[in-house]
């Protein structure tokens, strides 16, 4: 799909290339057919003669339009290739399933924090029993089980961090800032949100298995990936 919309913009390139060409060789023919005119029209009735342009400015306007014409193509590809570069980003850095970032971004956020050696809470969680979730009730329960897990965790850690998706059935934040010392809120909060979630009517019912870690329990002289 990337190469044929790599394809794609450089055929509007090469439009766009070519209502230039087109524009400037009728400008050039029509400048060159009126000042031949003027040519002929002066040796046969001499300096009296009043003399228009119109193969010129016909060029003008022709030129004129092709080049709004490349600057129009120009914006589609600009436009395209930076709506390309997004769904490739997104592609990246975000879990297709869920919506939430992936490891990658997650990674990326800890080597910053490295690098600043500001104080960060981790907070690891599973989903427990998933498999069987799959096994029983089939994949499709299992993604919509995942999903609604992921909301909740939109809501309840959605302003810290990081929050994200590391693959199957486990998910991370990471917390900074003033939030740091409202872990034991944050996961109470998590925890009434998947009870609220349980006393709904839907097909499963789930629980998570979870623990944190600070910062505070390494050296920054080690790798924060320790943690």
């Amino acid at each position: 799909k990337d190469n044929k919309n790599s394809t794609y913009f450089d055929k509007i390139d090469e439009a766009s290339e070519r209502s230039i060409a087109i524009g400037f060789l009728f400008y050039f023919f029509g400048s060159f057919a009126d000042v031949v005119r003027f040519v002929i029209i002066r040796i046969l009735y001499g300096d009296e003669t009043t003399f228009d342009i119109p193969f010129t400015i016909f060029g003008s306007i022709i030129f004129a339009a092709s080049l709004c014409t490349h600057y129009i193509l120009q914006a589609v590809i600009i436009t395209g290739m930076e709506n390309t570069k997004k769904t490739l980003m997104k592609k990246a850095y975000y879990d297709p399933l869920t919506g939430l970032a992936n490891r990658i971004q997650y990674e990326q956020c800890l080597r910053e924090l490295g690098a600043k050696k500001e104080k960060f809470v981790l907070v690891s969680m599973d989903i427990d029993n998933l498999k069987e979730v799959n096994d029983m009730l089939g994949h499709s329960t299992g993604d919509a089980l995942l999903k609604s897990f992921a909301g909740i965790l939109m809501l309840v850690f959605g302003d810290c961090e990081f929050v994200g998706r590391m693959g199957g059935d486990e998910f991370m934040a990471v917390i900074t800032g003033e939030m740091v010392d409202d872990v034991p809120g944050l996961i109470e909060e998590l925890q009434k949100k998947i009870d609220e979630s349980n006393s709904s009517k839907q097909n499963f019912e789930y629980s998570i298995s979870y623990d944190t870690a600070s910062s505070d329990d390494i050296d920054y002289g080690r790798r924060v990936f320790d943690l």
